[in-house]
């Protein structure tokens, strides 16, 4: 489970191949072992009400992510409060300490927060199985750098997030014409803002308002980089797994 393929319209190769999936391959166990988790299972039902509560209780925004490439530092958006307050849910768990970069796709971005494991598969039962109401919000759009999560695409009209399976965009830069192009395609309109930044800075245009965005990295892209280059096989897996742990900074 995670961003499946953008849109079944007529995608490029590449775009298809980039869309983040929320289903992980098979992994190496991992023998770390999950911090004892202190939050009330959620469910499909009461998800978006029990994230509310806890809003004003878990208020921080900064996480640091660390992995043997270094720290990524990602700052978490105020207004779109179930999904920042989702991460930092799972952040202050210990969810996050177990899992891996489980699939990275150069010039697109790199995903984590899953893995095939006994141990993992029984932290999620704990925590819940839920999805997340869509957050959308014109000032949050793919670009370079652009924290978003994962969703199921199938019978999933709402575009309601996976509560797990999150990406960091790496992207790339677009010429005005293949800008235009991703308009046409997937029926999107940038603004003079998106358009600079996707030409200039790069990003990945063509999931904008199909996953919510909901932070950024403000520290650390280098080793976004640096993960992105990584070796996989066929199936865009790590030859060689990146573990993360995280903490909540502020």
């Amino acid at each position: 489970m995670a961003c499946n393929t953008p849109t079944e319209k007529a995608a490029t190769t590449s775009e298809k191949s980039a869309a983040p999936s929320t289903e992980a391959p098979a992994a190496k166990p991992s023998k770390k072992k999950p911090k004892k988790a202190s939050f009330e299972k959620l469910t499909y039902k009461n998800a978006a009400q029990q994230l509310k509560a806890l809003a004003q209780e878990h208020p921080e925004t900064m996480v640091e992510i660390s992995t043997e490439y270094g720290n990524i530092t990602l700052r978490l958006f105020e207004e779109t409060p179930l999904h920042r307050t989702n991460f930092i849910r799972l952040v202050k768990a210990g969810y996050y300490d177990q899992t891996q970069f489980y699939r990275v796709v150069k010039e697109f971005m790199i995903q984590g927060g899953n893995s095939d494991d006994l141990e993992i598969q029984s932290v999620k039962g704990k925590l819940g199985i839920y999805q997340i109401p869509a957050e959308f919000n014109p000032k949050f759009y793919h670009r370079r750098g652009a924290v978003a999560m994962a969703r199921v695409r199938e019978n999933n009209p709402k575009k309601k997030s996976a509560p797990y399976s999150f990406y960091i965009v790496q992207g790339k830069k677009y010429t005005p014409g293949e800008l235009r192009g991703v308009e046409e395609t997937y029926e999107l309109k940038f603004n003079a803002e998106q358009t600079e930044v996707y030409t200039t800075v790069g990003g990945a245009p063509y999931l904008d308002y199909d996953h919510t965005v909901f932070g950024e990295v403000v520290e650390g892209m280098d080793v976004v980089d640096k993960i992105a280059e990584v070796e996989t096989d066929k199936r865009e897996w790590p030859l060689q797994l990146i573990h993360t742990k995280m903490k909540v900074l502020r």
